[in-house]
């Protein structure tokens, strides 16, 4: 028998797949392909109308009209007991149509990899309308050790599926229900069926070998398409994109692991040549869950962990005697091995099998976590501009072969058009933005979603009284003349905006980045403090930190040290940027510090239709949850909930949890939402001088982005505004943007003369939008770079022009950019504040016996333990306005100072 590890190590038993579910829901954040997420009843509205406002125009949308069957579909339970993977589900149950029962299943049924079957005929199993096989994969061999293994797989008829019933829900005179979705999920599986069999996949989508584009890192890019079928208003359309997907480079495992490391020498992949545990680690999750074909005795096998020794280092007892791997593969097998130090990888069997012995087959699907500095030639490969990308989407397209795939003849679906659907759209007025009253130019109306911060003045600017510069970048590359530069262009830009600079000069300390960084912080306030004794006791109220190119780490410290600095904010700058920088760069950067000390940067112009709604009292909800990423284990998940407090909906506070792992619906939601209802009061009673009853909100509204059920009754069921005894009328949208609706303009006039994309505010809420619901798409920003993707809404209330202004509105108020972003700023909040959130949780605190799996539902307690809370000094702030692909800065304490260091200290 092969070299094995120690008994019960290794992996634990394989998950199952969630069992199989309507690829659309009449409740969904209709246009979300997230699985699992955004499925609700359907407390969303029908739709009262479609919007009037704006200028109309006509684009083209990556969508196909495709005429549904007329004959019934017959719907059946494919059990499975021993599969594992959908791919390998798939295996089975093709095996069993195309080798065990032929005659029984020609032509072919599909099988959507999970428990779902569809035909579109019956098949004859029999009376009761079932049957049971039992078989192998492969034929039997008598010079095996072991039989090979059978698989047991029983075919149930549950239900007949009838197509007229969704005639009537597309001309929007049924709800959706149960049937409904499932005829969706008949025709999703019948369409990709033949795709699967020929091309590696991924849910919806499929990717071809053509268009590839090798990283390193052992990754290589495939261009794919996705599909999917869509119900529309009185018609079914199939949504076909570009997607990008990662891919293990195929080859010899040997030069993948080379690859992944950069190595050209194999002998360096073996620890008696230096190869590190650490470097041991690293390759383990890299290989983690890849299938290799093991060319010794030509069979498949998943890796699951990496050896800590060469194979001629590795010994386990055979017939009694110690033998190491490089010899029993060499006598066993007839394999000498070329490189016999270099580690071996353990399979699902608990066998090992040196590197040089496997091999990985193209189209290799990588789920893992993109590596960080890949991610810009990720960018690169995947932005195309829209008319590119629609001439790619007809390859796609022609790949699909509707007129010649034998299935989806016989579930008789027929592509209509292959050209893309041409929609009416309209672009809505750009809300104009107001600043200060002094400003040269009070008020602004963006173009193309930009503008810029030239003759304004913020409308409410703060006043920094005392503050400090910390620089971790060497003197010699960054001496005092250029501190005092930095210092002199960010008074006066913060002078010109309307800020308050009462400290003339402030403490500047050059520090090491190596060195006792909570410790160096505490000093420089101090020295702060003796600097100017008749400015009063108070500490500095800001803390400008200067870091070198390389000091991401620095640059998370920083943000936490709530103990130490009282909650003062940071601001982190590069040191090559601020050698470098105008007076964009110096507004840009205050764009962030004024709404951090309390600030307001503009405020949509009360007269605009799209701030129509804030002359009642309201308050506006943004939410959001992020999810570990996919196949790690321990690690919670991050819920945030954000909200306005003053009357402009422009100034929002936060607050966040951490909760069970992968857990999609905001378990404290309640709670913070109480929290923003009484930092609301406050604001109103203490800033806005409004009496009692004038700071009682009389609406809310609540973004969030992807949703669960039960947030929605919980919000709708009024609990967390009973508790604070409001009774506001409640208004829920849904955001989503993982949806694959791309838009073309069908007039080149009408596009962006540098991007291609159709222009800032242009909205869809007809042809392609939901039979029944209330729901719309969104472009509110001027796309820059590849192709735009819209927002997609899910309404509760309001009409649809009054709505449509105000979702565009709020995408102007993003306090930190002069341009219009993607989804409204509440929403965009809450991202970031999620983005935050893990630098508040440390994983060695609270109970000394709590279980490995973090996410569990029994450990809440210990989840609440082991997360710091915000400073309260910061908690009216938007301390969240920080760029969010790097969080600021604990890293260094976990790395240089541990978390021991980081358990005296809360969040700034």
């Amino acid at each position: 028998m092969p070299p094995r590890t120690a008994p019960n190590r290794g992996a634990g038993p394989p998950q199952r797949g969630r069992g199989g579910g309507s690829s659309y829901g009449g409740g969904s954040s209709h246009g979300s392909d997230r699985g699992g997420r955004g499925h609700v009843r359907s407390v969303i509205v029908k739709r009262p109308g479609y919007g009037q406002a704006g200028r109309a125009l006509t684009v083209n949308v990556n969508a196909y009209q495709i005429n549904i069957p007329e004959e019934t579909i017959r719907h059946y339970d494919a059990i499975s007991p021993e599969s594992e993977s959908v791919a390998f589900n798939i295996k089975v149950i093709k095996h069993l149509q195309t080798v065990v029962d032929v005659e029984t299943f020609t032509p072919l049924a599909v099988y959507d990899g999970r428990k779902n079957m569809f035909a579109a005929r019956d098949l004859p199993l029999g009376p009761s309308g079932s049957a049971s096989y039992s078989f192998s994969l492969q034929p039997p061999n008598p010079n095996a050790r072991r039989p090979p293994k059978v698989f047991d797989v029983k075919i149930t008829k549950v239900a007949t599926l009838n197509p007229q019933v969704l005639h009537e829900f597309l001309a929007g005179r049924q709800a959706a229900d149960n049937a409904i979705l499932t005829t969706i999920m008949a025709l999703n599986v019948a369409i990709r069926m033949d795709v699967i069999f020929q091309y590696p996949t991924n849910s919806k989508s499929f990717f071809v070998p053509a268009d590839k584009r090798d990283i390193g890192g052992g990754v290589e890019l495939w261009r794919g398409y996705f599909q999917s079928v869509r119900p529309a208003a009185n018609r079914m359309l199939i949504n076909v994109d570009i997607t990008t997907a990662m891919m293990y480079k195929s080859g010899p495992l040997l030069d993948v692991c080379m690859s992944f490391f950069e190595l050209r020498d194999p002998r360096m992949l073996a620890p008696r040549n230096g190869f590190t545990p650490k470097m041991v680690r690293a390759l383990a999750g890299f290989l983690q869950n890849l299938s290799v074909k093991a060319i010794h005795n030509n069979r498949n096998r998943t890796i699951k962990a990496v050896s800590k020794a060469g194979a001629r280092d590795l010994t386990f007892d055979f017939d009694g005697q110690q033998m190491d791997v490089a010899t029993y593969y060499q006598t066993q097998a007839n394999r000498v091995l070329r490189w016999p130090d270099a580690v071996c990888v353990e399979v699902e069997t608990g066998a090992l099998i040196p590197i040089e012995l496997c091999v990985v087959a193209e189209g290799k699907i990588m789920k893992k976590e993109l590596f960080q500095d890949k991610t810009r030639e990720m960018v690169d490969f995947a932005r195309m501009r829209p008319a590119d990308r629609f001439r790619d989407i007809r390859r796609g397209l022609d790949l699909l072969s509707f007129d010649r795939s034998p299935i989806v003849q016989h579930f008789g679906i027929e592509l209509v058009s292959s050209d893309p659907l041409a929609i009416p759209a309209r672009v809505l007025p750009t809300p104009p933005l107001n600043y200060h009253a002094d400003s040269r130019e009070k008020t602004v109306r963006p173009a193309n979603g930009s503008w810029n911060m030239v003759d304004k003045k913020f409308y409410r600017p703060a006043t920094i009284r005392k503050w400090v510069v910390i620089i971790y970048e060497i003197q010699h590359r960054f001496n005092r003349a250029a501190a005092e530069r930095v210092v002199n262009d960010l008074r006066g830009a913060a002078r010109a905006r309307g800020m308050n600079v009462m400290m003339n000069q402030p403490t500047i300390k050059w520090c090491n980045g190596q060195g006792d960084i909570p410790r160096q912080f505490m000093e420089a306030g101090q020295e702060c403090l003796a600097q100017e004794p008749g400015a009063g006791k108070e500490g500095p109220g800001l803390f400008i930190v200067i870091l070198p190119n390389t000091a991401g780490d620095v640059y998370v410290a920083t943000k936490h040290f709530g103990d130490i600095t009282k909650g003062v904010p940071t601001q982190c700058m590069q040191a090559t940027k601020c050698l470098r920088a105008n007076d964009q760069y110096w507004n840009n950067i205050l764009l962030k510090i004024n709404p951090k000390l309390g600030g307001i940067n503009s405020i949509l112009d009360p007269e605009n239709r799209g701030a129509a709604f804030l002359q009642e009292p309201t308050i506006i909800f943004g939410a959001d949850v992020m999810h570990p990423p996919p196949h790690s284990t321990g690690i919670p998940s991050y819920a945030s909930v954000v909200g306005s407090v003053d009357s402009h909906a422009v100034k929002y506070v936060a607050a966040t949890r951490a909760q069970e792992g992968k857990k999609e619906e905001i378990l404290g939601l309640r709670e913070m939402c109480e929290h923003i209802f009484r930092k609301y009061k406050g604001y109103q009673s203490t800033v806005e001088k409004k009496s009692p009853q004038q700071a009682s909100p009389k609406r809310l509204l609540f973004f969030r982005d992807g949703v669960s059920e039960g947030e929605f009754e919980t919000v709708r069921d009024n609990e967390a505004c009973r508790a604070a005894k409001f009774n506001p009328k409640i208004t829920l949208i849904v955001v989503g943007k993982r949806h694959h609706y791309r838009y073309n303009p069908n007039d080149r006039n009408q596009a962006d003369p540098k991007s291609g994309n159709c222009p800032a505010g242009m909205v869809v809420d007809q042809v392609i939008t939901h039979p029944v619901d209330f729901d719309y798409y969104l472009l509110s920003h001027g796309g820059l770079i590849g192709t735009s993707r819209p927002a997609h809404y899910s309404v509760c209330l309001l009409s649809a022009d009054s709505l449509q202004s105000l979702s565009f509105s709020l995408c102007h108020i993003f306090a930190r950019a002069t341009r219009s972003v993607s989804i409204p700023a509440p929403v965009y909040y809450a991202h970031l504040v999620c983005k935050r959130a893990k630098n508040h949780y440390d994983p060695r605190m609270g109970s000394d016996t709590a279980s490995s799996s973090v996410g569990g539902r029994g450990n809440l307690q210990d989840l609440s333990e082991r997360f710091r809370p915000l400073h309260e000094n910061q908690a009216g702030n938007m301390y969240f306005m920080v760029r969010s692909s790097v969080d600021p800065i604990i890293l260094v304490l976990k790395r240089l100072v541990g978390w021991a260091a980081v358990k005296m200290l809360s969040t700034s």
